[in-house]
């Protein structure tokens, strides 16, 4: 019997399988477009909670009573709209495919925008968290010194970075790499 399976084993590893341009392009389109819905999928649970931390913000600030909670919470929104016109740019991005580039270009093309997507994210989320946080912080009227606005602000700023840097290495990272992959799989097939 098992002589018959490494008969069999050989056999199929003799086997040369040769597949024409079209084919190739045909089974990497229907790879690509695979990792593409999970990268809509991420960005829409991205999206959810980005709006769920937003209405949690607003009603912070309104537990605490705030003076001026019309004025942070208008800010809070406003940062939320701010991502959320990113996320609708960025999801038109990587779903447009240009039918005058190959499969793997469209590929590259949205592995490069997803690339550019995170780095925009570890930027963009710590810079408006710094700034919420310091208006937040002249809004309560604290009496602290400057190098403790300063520390609690850099502590809000590492914190938000590495919380950041974890949900979007649980997001993206992922689909980046299965994106990553197929294109060199392609690549190698190509050669």
């Amino acid at each position: 019997m098992s002589m018959e399976l490494e008969q069999l084993k050989g056999k199929i590893l003799e086997t040369d399988v040769s597949y024409s341009k079209s084919e190739l392009e045909d089974i990497f389109k229907i790879k690509t477009q695979s990792a593409v819905q999970r990268i809509n999928r991420t960005m829409l649970i991205d999206a959810l909670v980005m709006i769920g931390l937003t209405a949690l913000l607003v009603l912070i600030t309104f537990y605490l009573g705030l003076k001026s909670r019309y004025v942070v919470s208008s800010q809070i929104i406003g940062a939320a709209a701010i991502l959320l016109v990113h996320y609708k740019i960025k999801y038109r991005l990587i779903n447009v495919f240009n039918p005058n580039l190959s499969v793997i270009e469209n590929a590259q093309k949205t592995y490069n925008y997803l690339k550019r997507y995170c780095l925009a994210y570890y930027i963009i989320t710590p810079l408006l968290t710094l700034s919420l946080s310091f208006n937040l912080y002249l809004q309560l009227n604290l009496d602290w010194s400057t190098t403790s606005i300063f520390l609690v602000l850099l502590g809000i700023t590492i914190i938000t970075l590495a919380c950041t840097h974890l949900i979007v290495r649980i997001i993206y990272y992922n689909p980046k790499n299965r994106i990553k992959t197929i294109i060199l799989q392609f690549n190698n097939l190509s050669v």
